[in-house]
């Protein structure tokens, strides 16, 4: 008689198990099926969010991997202490890697994994898809950027992004491809076909950009530093690739040599924010990183309405690792639509770059804080070679004085090459290179082959007074709405070697800087050797002698076989400025194009010396109309006087004037 009974029950117990597992219980236990939910990620759970931890060995998507036994969801804190491997689309509200555990995105399937919260590694954290066709991506969502607060190397839950800590390593290395090359000729308006030099790894479905390259005439105005264009590739066939739609600029080559840079911006790897919130990679780690062909976008973050550089939290930021950052390599990286500086080594040594790019960011893309008294330690051996930065704007709530591509920051051993600076749309003596004041005797760098072309004002910009010397090498600017070189403070020691500065707006050379003294090495000074001008017939001048707030009578700066052709005016300009004290240059076998070969301002002091040698032999000197000594030359506003007059003695009107500063120009004699 009981038998009915107990099948009623049992039939009972079977309904409500149904019925549990149909009402959305929040405990799922594992399936012999576990891949196929792979690719379905848990998004919502009724119930508050849990904290999982990892129990064992396994998938993100294996219950059976965490405790308590259930996938995480966009609502789940995630804590790794074993190696776990993440497929498919997947959530979470924060991951940390414990040290000796790992996350790895699975390399033959690819990961897309989404968090709200901080992903903090002090394991190792390793994107490293099998082939180019499989796509890993790190996405930081719902980052309010308002909330950070930027303190200290200790991640902090209001800063979202992804923080290598303590022992942890970032292995992110993506399908290998060129990061930029330069086109075949010049790219008219309207083309969708483009012949580039080297095309390696690009694959159909790549977004890219071409720089601009046309002259900063009025005619073209700010399209010579703005004129990007960007398209996806269509297709890609021995060196020529097919882009979704016409250019809408022409990108002309120029003076029958440089032509456009195209940059791929598309990677396999991706670490990245949202339009609505970006986010940032900090690593303070005690073991080098691998970051290789990976995409960052959205990253670099600029808190609510707070001035330039107001976080520490970049799209790429080695923070005091000090020399346990050697080794780390960034290579092939693609970062583009940044809030913040991009490249940042700041105190830490060893790092190398190689075929990086930024595109389409604010603020300097290779930066580290300046030196001041809160900051006195260098960053070291730093080492960057085929560095493109292009689109560089300001950094939000900045008026951009003094910004710039790269900074020439402080430290030793460090080295740039082969590297280009473009579009640079900023003013107030913006530039390409920038080397800062308060750095000179700390910021010697290698530096060699670099570009930089159609940049809002300078290529390079020195403002340092330093004793130390800083070597130049095969510099090329042109079509800079400003100067290809402004040469400044007022005494230092940098040596210029093998330059072609083209068609730069306002001047090849400005130069504002005197020969610095030091009795330690009294054969190193100032100078200018193997240097092409060519105002392109946009130039007015080719060089511009500037004012000085120092002296420079005492020894002259040396330019040395300069060719200056192109200008409209003149080839060299003496300007007279506020600035009144006298320098001596000496410009040693010159070429000049014409006989239109000086204009000097009425006013210059008089004292004032530039002369012409031929070899160590000079020819003659050219002195203000203030001079007292030599002959008119009205052509030139100046007055040609024999090779032998004295640099500072008589022939001067020293003895009108007495030795009272000067800081008044009149034509007779400067007012005391």
């Amino acid at each position: 008689m009981f038998a009915p009974t107990r099948r009623l029950a049992l039939v009972l117990v079977i309904l409500l198990a149904s019925a549990g597992c149909s009402n959305g219980s929040s405990h799922r236990s594992a399936s012999p099926s576990s891949s196929a939910r792979e690719t379905t990620p848990t998004t919502a759970r009724p119930g508050p969010a849990l904290s999982i931890v990892s129990a064992r060995n396994g998938r993100w998507s294996d219950s059976t991997t965490w405790s308590p036994r259930t996938v995480p969801t966009a609502r789940d804190h995630v804590e790794i202490r074993h190696a776990v491997t993440c497929a498919g689309p997947s959530d979470a509200a924060g991951v940390t890697v414990n040290a000796a555990a790992a996350l790895t995105f699975d390399p033959n399937h690819g990961c897309v994994l989404s968090t709200s919260r901080n992903v903090i590694v002090n394991g190792t954290l390793v994107m490293k898809p099998a082939s180019a066709s499989i796509t890993d991506t790190l996405r930081f969502v719902h980052v309010d950027e308002t909330r950070f607060v930027d303190q200290g190397t200790v991640p902090l839950p209001t800063d979202v992004g992804l923080w290598i800590v303590g022992s942890g390593q970032l292995v992110a290395i993506g399908a290998p491809k060129n990061g930029w090359t330069n086109s075949h000729g010049a790219i008219a308006k309207g083309a969708t076909s483009i012949a580039v030099q080297d095309a390696s790894g690009w694959r159909p479905g790549d977004h890219l950009f071409i720089s601009p390259t046309q002259p900063p005439t009025g005619t073209v105005s700010t399209a010579s530093f703005r004129g990007f264009d960007e398209g996806t590739i269509t297709a890609v066939s021995h060196g020529a690739i097919t882009i979704d739609h016409p250019t809408r600029y022409p990108h002309p080559q120029v003076d029958g040599r440089f032509t456009p840079e195209v940059g791929n911006l598309s990677r396999n790897v991706h670490i990245e924010g949202t339009p609505q919130g970006y986010s940032h990679v900090f690593v303070h780690s005690s073991k080098p990183q691998t970051i290789r062909y990976v995409e960052e976008r959205f990253m670099g973050v600029q808190p609510g309405h707070a001035p330039a550089d107001a976080t520490g939290r970049y799209a790429l930021h080695f923070h005091h690792d000090g020399d346990s950052s050697r080794g780390s390599i960034v290579e092939g990286v693609a970062v583009h639509d940044t809030h913040n500086h991009v490249f940042v080594p700041h105190a830490s040594n060893g790092v190398t770059f190689r075929d990086d790019l930024a595109y389409n960011v604010h603020g300097a893309a290779v930066w580290w804080d300046p030196k001041n008294k809160y900051n006195l330690i260098p960053t070291n051996d730093t080492n960057i070679d085929r560095m493109l930065v292009a689109r560089v704007r300001p950094v939000l709530g900045s008026r951009g004085p003094r910004e710039h591509a790269f900074r020439m920051g402080f430290g030793a051993g460090n080295r740039l090459t082969n590297s280009v600076a473009v579009g640079l749309d900023a003013a107030n003596e913006s530039a390409g290179f920038f080397w800062a004041d308060n750095e000179g005797s700390d910021g010697e760098w290698f530096f060699q082959n670099n570009t930089a072309h159609n940049n809002h004002e300078q290529g390079i910009f020195v403002w340092q007074n330093t004793s130390q010397p800083h070597v130049i090498d095969h510099f090329s600017a042109y079509y800079n709405t400003g100067k290809g070189i402004d040469h400044g403070a007022y005494a230092n020691l940098y040596t210029y070697t093998n330059l072609t500065l083209y068609g730069n707006a306002e001047a090849g050379l400005l130069l504002r800087a005197v020969n610095s003294h030091t009795a330690v090495h009294p054969e190193r000074r100032l100078s200018f050797t193997n240097v092409v001008i060519d105002g392109a017939g946009i130039s007015p001048y080719d060089v511009l002698i500037g004012g000085h707030n120092t002296g420079g009578t005492k020894r002259p700066t040396p330019l040395i076989a300069f060719t200056m052709t192109g200008y409209t005016h003149a080839a060299v300009h003496v300007e007279a400025t506020t600035l009144i004290k006298p320098d001596w240059v000496d410009f040693v076998d010159p070429v000049f194009a014409d006989n239109d070969k000086f204009y000097v301002d009425a006013g210059t002091n008089p004292m004032n010396v530039v002369r012409v040698l031929a070899g160590a032999v000079v020819q003659y000197q050219v002195r203000p109309v203030d001079f007292m000594g030599g002959s008119i030359v009205a052509a030139w506003n100046a007055r040609m006087a024999a090779a032998n007059t004295p640099i500072s003695g008589a022939g001067t009107p020293r003895a009108t004037c007495g030795k009272r500063k000067q800081q008044k120009h009149s034509k007779a004699c400067p007012n005391n």
